[in-house]
Parts: C-alpha cells; sequence; structure tokens
C-alpha cells in the first residue's frame, strides 16, 4: 500500500522573514494535504458539509528536522493513516526535500455534527481508508501541563481574517497567536524545533483570546501556552521548543536563485 504524497512549493505566503517556510506555514501545508487526501475517498469538507457534518483537527504535533525549504523551493509530503479511525482519525505526515525528511508530524481529527457539535463515529463515514502501520514520529504527545510560576499574559481580539471555513478561529490562528505572544527577538534569534498543539473548545469571531504563557524552566527554551475565549473556556494548549540561537539565516542569493529540485 502506498501513502498518499502531494508535491508543494513554497510561496510568499508560507514563508518567514528568513524567506524559508514558517512554521504557519507547515501547519497549513499538513492540513492541506490531509483535505486534498480525504477528498479523493469523497470525505473533504465539502462532502461532508453536504451530510451536515464537519471535519476539525483535535491536535498536532511536529518536529523540524531541517534545513527548512525556502521560497520557491518545491518539496513532498507523504501522509497516512497510521491506525483505524475511531472516534478520532490519526494522521501522520512527513515533508520531504531532495530525498531527506526535514518535517515529520502526528495529528488527530474528528467528524462533528454540524447541528450538535456532538462526534460522529469516524469509522462509520471512512469505510475505505488504507492503514499503513507505520508512525512518523514517537506516539506521544507533548505535556500540556503549566509550569506553577506566574504567567505571563498577551491579549488578541480576533477578526475576519482569523476564521475558517467552519466561521470559527482557525487553528492556524491560535498557532500565530502563540508567536506572536513571546519577545520578538526571542523568537527572531531561535529556531523552533517542535510545536505541539491540542484544541479543547472553539473561539469565535470577536472573542478576545487571553494567552497564558511561561518557560518551561528558566533557559530551557520551551514554552507552555494557555488560551482561553471569552466565555471562560479553554480553547488551546500548546508547547513550542526551541533549539536555541539561531543568528541570521536568511537565504543566500546561491542558494534561492539555484534551487535543487526535488
Amino acid at each position: 500500500m502506498d501513502k498518499y504524497r502531494k508535491r508543494y512549493m513554497v510561496t510568499s505566503a508560507q514563508m518567514d522573514a528568513d524567506f524559508r517556510l514558517s512554521a504557519r506555514g507547515i501547519a497549513q501545508l499538513f492540513q492541506d494535504c490531509f483535505a486534498s487526501y480525504m477528498a479523493t475517498y469523497r470525505c473533504a469538507a465539502f462532502d461532508l458539509r453536504e451530510r451536515s457534518m464537519m471535519w476539525i483537527i483535535s491536535d498536532f504535533t511536529f518536529g523540524i528536522a531541517g534545513p527548512l525549504p525556502l521560497w520557491g523551493d518545491s518539496m513532498d509530503i507523504e501522509l497516512w493513516l497510521p491506525d483505524e479511525p475511531e472516534f478520532k482519525v490519526p494522521c501522520d505526515y512527513r515533508f520531504i526535500r531532495n530525498g531527506r525528511t526535514v518535517i515529520e508530524g502526528t495529528s488527530n481529527w474528528a467528524i462533528l455534527d454540524i447541528a450538535t457539535r456532538q462526534p460522529v463515529p469516524a469509522r462509520s463515514i471512512l469505510e475505505r481508508q488504507q492503514i499503513i502501520c507505520e508512525h512518523a514520529v514517537e506516539r506521544r504527545r507533548p505535556r500540556f501541563t503549566f509550569p506553577s510560576v506566574e504567567p505571563q499574559v498577551y491579549e488578541h481580539l480576533t477578526n475576519s481574517s482569523d476564521t475558517d471555513f467552519n466561521s470559527h478561529i482557525s487553528n492556524l490562528t491560535y498557532l500565530t497567536v502563540a508567536l506572536d505572544a513571546l519577545p520578538v527577538e526571542y523568537v527572531k534569534s531561535h529556531c523552533i524545533a517542535r510545536i505541539g498543539m491540542r484544541f479543547l473548545h472553539e473561539s469565535f469571531l470577536g472573542d478576545r483570546l487571553r494567552v497564558m504563557f511561561a518557560e518551561n524552566g528558566t533557559g530551557t527554551d520551551s514554552w507552555s501556552f494557555r488560551m482561553e475565549n471569552g466565555r471562560n473556556e479553554t480553547c488551546c494548549q500548546a508547547c513550542i521548543e526551541f533549539s536555541g540561537s539561531a543568528g541570521a539565516s536568511f537565504g543566500s542569493d546561491s542558494e534561492i536563485r539555484k534551487q535543487p529540485t526535488v
């Protein structure tokens, strides 16, 4: 059995200030690839909407082995279901550049009834998907425990660009807001090594997200986040690990103008 595989190019919409694939771009692309895979089985979001159901992502984790692709680079994303879906649908994935894995991760998805917002057994919807018993990463989730220190607080008023096609705040927004909460100079001088996110409740246009965050021990380069909506609900938990000082890492002229093919 073959894994689902699709080729992508890094566009300006997915790059960071160093012209490399951003963390948000990683999350955006693997989710687009999952949607494409589901579409081959007529289970994409627009297919489910006709049946009064919707997809949500309940968590994702990815680690960056690097080096990250530059603007204009092509890469392949391969993904597969490593276990039989029950209420949740597991999906693992890899980003492959020049035959080398540069990003790998895992995720869990669920199908909800639009009217009741209750989960629908995925096995009753996904009947023909291939299962490939291989895990891209160790099947562990980040520890979403919050350190016992006084957290820093950051707030974000949601706007129309934060919403997705389900008319709630996109999971990509939570990732962006978490990174925005950290000191700018810290983010500029450190490389992201691993991101884990878990989504617990929906939030909506006009909600003021309250982000509490703290470092998991001095000098650990690991940060925990908890985000609340305006209804005293924790809508998202996250853990972001960095790999220390990055220094200047702009793509060189030769890198960008003479990119090798995949």
